[in-house]
């Protein structure tokens, strides 16, 4: 059984998830290989990197002699013309013909990822005629070009909205004669999806969690860890991180707002907070307490690190499909605070691992957060649990086990199937 992984990248929070159920099937030894545009991941085996063409001084001086050659340049400039706020758009339609591979053509069954900029719907759902499954990260394969529901409804009032149903119409129509196995990373996704209806109704919908390879994010003693991190005076450290830090809907400014109240409550400078992620934001600047910016982060043995000396791991999303980042910190025996939005309530366990925090409400944020940061016994106690939740239910192991069961279900059952 030859299995295949289309994925964008092998890095960013999608990217390492597609990377890490890849390696999760290597290791129960499944034929696995990854197919990805951006390749940065020298380490693990079997992937391989779709060739990139069209330079983009070439692009630019066609596009002068009217010539439309990239279809991503392209909808980058048709984009530019629309208003709106949003942390990505994405098209169906994109200048890679992936069926070319030749891994492409020996795969058995083929996992879909986040495939923005990479995927070409028309060729590759035209062409393939073999079992797929789409492993959603987010809600860009059922929505039109936006990746949140966020993001989708901030921008409805504004024109780019029209294209959007015009794109999810688009999608519904190639995907129209398509038997996908939909799986989620949450439930909570997977009943979004099935609620766009984007998929053809023969389409079958479950959801395997995320997993985390619980050897490298296993704990740290918090004060070795500091020391570690070059933060002196042991301070309380709250710990934030995104793919990128502006991003809106990551929260950021929310956390800043909350840990304020903290501090005021307080009434000391016993608080410090510890950022990782890409991008320069303006909003660290209105911080009133210790920050330490840590930057992007694509070393595991340093985010073990920061993870084992934060106190608290706050995840102030808005919008969150499952919140990858909460089981690592989780892994690593840190608990979390998050809001109670998206797939986050299905991998942290309301006052055992961590707590809930009402959406959107900045007053109940730093209240929680608050009321660990006074209770250190509660603080240890939900660091071991969280070490053995992730343990229990969300290990590397576990969720490519689960992978290899759907495989030989589809494997078993795919003459019931019409794969074209």
């Amino acid at each position: 059984m030859k299995i295949l992984h289309i994925s964008t990248s092998d890095t960013g929070g999608a990217g390492i998830a597609a990377l890490r159920l890849h390696q999760g099937l290597l290791n129960q030894g499944v034929d696995s290989k990854f197919l990805c545009l951006d390749k940065s991941n020298t380490q693990c085996s079997e992937i391989y990197q779709f060739p990139k063409y069209y330079p983009r001084f070439y692009i630019r001086f066609m596009d002068r002699l009217g010539f439309r050659i990239s279809k991503n340049f392209y909808q980058q400039k048709v984009i530019a013309n629309y208003n709106g706020e949003f942390a990505i758009y994405s098209f169906p339609e994109t200048d890679y013909d992936v069926t070319k591979h030749h891994i492409v053509n020996n795969a058995d069954i083929i996992v879909l990822h986040w495939i923005a900029g990479f995927l070409d719907y028309p060729s590759f759902f035209n062409k393939i005629n073999k079992p797929i499954i789409w492993y959603l990260h987010d809600l860009n394969p059922v929505l039109g070009g936006f990746h949140t529901e966020f993001d989708m409804y901030n921008n409805k009032e504004n024109e780019i909205s029209h294209l959007d149903s015009k794109l999810k119409k688009k999608k519904r129509e190639i995907l129209k004669k398509r038997k996908i196995f939909v799986i989620g990373n949450s439930n909570w996704i997977t009943e979004k999806a099935r609620k766009y209806n984007v998929f053809h109704h023969l389409s079958t919908y479950n959801y395997i969690y995320l997993g985390v390879d619980v050897e490298i994010y296993s704990p740290i003693n918090k004060n070795i860890a500091k020391s570690a991190l070059l933060i002196k005076d042991n301070p309380l450290l709250i710990c934030f991180g995104a793919q990128d830090i502006n991003i809106k809907h990551k929260g950021l400014l929310h956390l800043i707002k909350s840990l304020k109240i903290v501090k005021d409550k307080l009434k000391s400078d016993s608080i410090s907070m510890i950022c990782f992620g890409s991008g320069e934001s303006s909003i660290l600047s209105h911080a009133d307490f210790s920050v330490y910016n840590i930057g992007y982060i694509d070393n595991y043995n340093l985010l073990r690190i920061i993870y084992s000396a934060a106190d608290l791991f706050v995840i102030p999303s808005l919008d969150e499909s499952f919140g990858q980042t909460a089981i690592e910190a989780m892994s690593c025996g840190t608990p979390v605070i998050c809001y109670e939005v998206g797939g986050l309530p299905e991998a942290i366990i309301d006052n055992q691992t961590g707590l809930l925090s009402k959406y959107n409400n900045i007053d109940d944020l730093s209240d929680k957060i608050l009321h660990l940061i006074n209770d250190q016994n509660k603080r240890i106690r939900f660091g071991l649990n969280s070490r053995n939740h992730v343990l229990k239910n969300f290990s590397s192991t576990n969720q490519a086990k689960k992978f290899i069961e759907l495989f030989s279900h589809i494997q078993n059952d795919k003459s019931n199937f019409p794969f074209s």
